[in-house]
């Protein structure tokens, strides 16, 4: 029987827990879990709106379609099972977080929390694959589905492999030891035919080990904690991939000794394309394999030449100082600030007027306790805003902290921007009682106390109209308060 591709096995008969939302919220009772369903409409820290009620759920998480609030584009978030924050997804957002632009690599925008819970936001890839029970749904279209269909040829076979190979390399150089799941379904295809690598639940990076995958594309080293995998157990399983992706099959075995099937079935020239490349990916010895994906490359072009005569070449798509900043956030929010430190460095030196950039560096180096730092950052900041209160207010601070001696004067500046942001505010709505309050209490600070005592009497006449007893008590301790440094 052929096996269901993941656009089936998701929304085949609307009883999969992937879909079903009676049984996603019989989940929550699971122990351990945040599985419940999230309905459509539901909104994340305010910038991401839930568009859709279908939801993927795999081993480590969950997939949920949102709307961009700002920039009213499509992306996915992907939540941790657990309801605290595991290791292994933490490194997986802090890996792609620090991954650029790779045409062939599925793109981490960047990360938030929420009710103390860790989403990745990553690029929504779009293939002309429907929902069949919604309209406008579109879903990652897989190389699984690819495969199923038949709708791969010899030439795009090729291209994708040269691709594959070329985001495995990328990865590799920014310090993936081993993807540890690499089959067709973490193999997406794009609308413009391209492929994107995904998932990286699983990974195990430089100094750490992880194990975990899918057993039918295991190397034999596989779970061997001596042994441990690496570039070419990734190799291994590529080499069954591969195997599947140019005799359009779907290898349906559980054996343990897929590759060594495939030998058997290469060697009685049942494989007409790259069998030779794929039995040597596929040797029991890491050792005899292709030692890196760059050896692969090389073989494999050499191969497409072969039937195709020309060597694909692989779009190189640059970063912008945006990308940058909006990874740099996600590292923040999850707490690595070095590496937040480096991506923001990274935004400033493609726009060395990123005001922003330099502002939340400075924020990291407060947190840190760097007071020294995070003053020469808010001093670059405040080069290029002038007028953004909050920046006096957190140089400030930090020039109290070391007892400088001219920390009043940002407080002092934080005090007239104040004032006239409320300014601003009474002129658009004279009944604005919020705006006379607080400009009261900033003139106050800047011992404009007359003044401060009409702000609040304005207040109180406003407070009066509204029927707001409580409110003008307390506003008529704060003119007290003003009266008595008056007579000191």
């Amino acid at each position: 029987m052929k096996e269901k591709n993941k656009f089936e096995q998701i929304f085949d008969d609307g009883t999969n827990q992937n879909y079903n939302q009676k049984e996603q919220e019989e989940n929550i009772k699971e122990k351990g879990l945040i599985d419940e369903y999230i309905k459509k409409g539901t909104k994340f820290a305010d910038l991401y709106e839930v568009i859709s009620d279908a939801q993927s759920k795999g081993g480590m998480g969950k997939a949920i379609l949102c709307r961009g609030i700002k920039d009213n584009k499509y992306y996915v978030l992907k939540k941790a099972k657990m309801e605290k924050i595991t290791e292994a997804f933490k490194r997986e957002i802090e890996f792609t977080l620090k991954l650029d632009k790779h045409p062939n690599i599925v793109y981490t925008q960047t990360a938030i929390r929420e009710k103390n819970i860790f989403y990745m936001v990553m690029e929504l890839v779009k293939k002309q694959q429907k929902h069949p029970l919604k309209e406008n749904w579109w879903f990652a279209k897989t190389l699984t589905d690819v495969i199923n269909n038949n709708e791969i040829d010899l030439e795009t076979a090729f291209n994708w492999t040269i691709e594959f190979c070329r985001g495995m390399q990328y990865l590799n150089l920014i310090g993936l030891k081993s993807h540890q799941d690499i089959k067709p379904d973490n193999i997406f295809i794009t609308e413009d035919n391209h492929i994107k690598i995904a998932d990286f639940g699983l990974a195990s990076f430089e100094g750490i080990f992880y194990t975990g995958g899918t057993k039918k594309y295991f190397s034999p080293e596989h779970g061997d904690k001596e042994k441990g995998c690496d570039v070419r157990s990734d190799i291994y399983s590529f080499g069954i991939v591969m195997y599947e992706m140019f005799n359009s099959v779907i290898l349906a075995t559980k054996t343990e000794n897929i590759g060594k099937e495939i030998i058997k079935s290469i060697k009685k020239g049942d494989c007409k394309y790259c069998g030779k490349i794929i039995e040597k990916c596929l040797q029991e010895n890491p050792d005899n394999r292709y030692q890196t994906f760059v050896e692969l490359e090389e073989e494999i072009v050499k191969e497409s030449k072969k039937y195709l005569g020309e060597n694909f070449e692989v779009e190189n798509k640059q970063m912008t100082a945006k990308d940058y900043f909006e990874k740099a956030f996600g590292s923040e929010v999850i707490g690595n600030y070095e590496q937040a430190i480096e991506l923001y460095t990274k935004a400033i030196k493609l726009n060395p007027r990123y005001k922003e950039a330099y502002s939340n560096i400075g924020d990291i180096y407060f947190q840190m306790g760097e007071m020294d730092s995070a003053m020469r950052e808010y001093d670059q900041a405040i080069k290029l805003d002038n007028k953004n209160k909050d920046l006096y207010y957190m140089r400030g601070t930090a020039k109290s902290i070391l007892q400088e001696y001219d920390a009043y004067e940002d407080f002092d500046k934080f005090s007239e921007l104040t004032i006239e942001e409320y300014n601003k505010a009474i002129e658009v709505n004279p009944k604005d009682v919020d705006a006379y309050e607080r400009r009261g209490y900033a003139k106050a600070d800047l011992k404009q106390y007359k003044e401060a005592i009409n702000d609040y009497n304005k207040a109180i006449e406003i407070y009066k109209e509204l029927g707001k007893k409580e409110e003008i008590k307390k506003v008529e301790e704060k003119i007290k308060k003003v009266e008595e440094k008056i007579t000191k």
